[in-house]
Formats: structure tokens, C-alpha cells, sequence
């Protein structure tokens, strides 16, 4: 789901641009919707990036589109199988519950993990996806100067709350499923 949510805040030029004016008060705010364009895939060059920070974000659009739709079925695969099982029987209120606060408390500890060395967590993620030295920048570089390190932080929080609000979701519709299946066959 955390997964889901930063793919989807992530093309979101709404929360982009209102999170890049609260990371950057006084830079042009043309460049989070330049950014979110090009992520769409909507735009194809950004004059006032050089190759290497174009290049990036090329790959990072390449992850997106990998990343978006094989976490929208794993997404839409554990939720059909959490249904089935509650259709079936095999899982009922106190395990759906149970499910949440797990589910709940795995997001907790990852972001707590992640939030205690968010700089060391950041590098390792674009170690991970990215091809070596595709991601590094000198200070200087206009995607370091416009998309700070609190930018990021801002990111990942409001995604891993999404996370939540999408997991509460979808545990109050299995608890509603579970109540009509008990109230068909008491």
C-alpha cells in the first residue's frame, strides 16, 4: 500500500506543487508542475535541468511506470484474497481487526526505520532503483536546490498516511462484509 500511495501522490501535481512551496517559499512554483508533466510523461524537456538531472528523471518516470501498476495488482490481489477469505468464513472480525493493527504497526515501524536515517534510507532507495551514479548531484544541481531533503520527508509521510487511510478503508468494508455475511447466516 506505502508503495501504491507514493506512486499516486507522486503524479498528484496538486500535492507536488503544495508540498514543493512548502519546501521552496520564494522559487518558482512552474517547477513542480514541470516536474509532475514530465513524470506524466506529459512533457519531454525541462530547459533549465541539464542532461544528467533529465536523465534522472527519465529513470525515475521509467520506475513509476513500472512500479504503479505492479503495486495496483498486488494491491487489488491481497484485497480480493482478504475478501474471499472473509466470504469463506476464514477470517472474521477479530482477525480482520487484527489484520489492520499489523498491518498498521509494519507501516509504523518501516517509517520510524526509515525516519531515523531518512538521508541514509533516501540513498539506499536510489542505490536500489536507480543505475549507479545517475542520482548524484553536485549542491549546486537545481533538482537538489528545488527538491530538498524536506520535500522527500514530506512526501513519504503523507504517503504512508495515505497507506493508513487506504488500509482503514479497506478494513471497514471488510468488517461491513463480514457483518452482512453473519446477518445472512446466523
Amino acid at each position: 500500500m506505502l508503495v501504491s500511495s507514493l506512486a499516486i501522490i507522486a503524479i498528484n501535481c496538486s500535492f507536488v506543487e503544495d508540498s514543493y512551496r512548502l519546501a521552496n517559499p520564494g522559487i518558482s512554483e512552474r517547477f513542480a508542475e514541470d516536474i509532475t508533466l514530465f513524470l506524466r510523461g506529459e512533457k519531454e524537456r525541462i530547459h533549465y535541468l541539464d542532461q544528467k538531472e533529465i536523465e534522472h528523471l527519465y529513470d525515475v518516470r521509467e520506475v513509476m511506470r513500472v512500479i504503479i501498476p505492479v503495486a495496483s495488482v498486488i494491491l487489488l490481489l491481497s484485497s480480493l484474497s482478504i475478501v474471499l477469505l472473509v466470504e469463506k468464513g476464514f477470517l472474521g472480525k477479530k482477525g480482520i481487526t487484527q489484520g489492520f493493527l499489523i498491518a498498521c504497526l509494519l507501516l509504523a515501524v518501516f517509517l520510524a526505520a526509515v525516519m531515523v536515517s531518512f538521508t541514509c534510507s533516501f540513498e539506499l532507495f536510489h542505490v536500489i532503483l536507480f543505475p549507479e551514479g545517475n542520482y548524484t548531484f553536485p549542491y549546486y544541481s537545481m533538482l537538489i536546490i528545488s527538491l530538498p531533503e524536506s520535500f522527500f520527508i514530506n512526501f513519504f509521510l503523507v504517503s504512508a498516511g495515505l497507506a493508513v487511510l487506504v488500509n482503514a478503508f479497506i478494513m471497514l468494508l471488510l468488517l461491513e462484509l463480514h457483518k452482512r455475511k453473519n446477518s445472512k447466516n446466523p
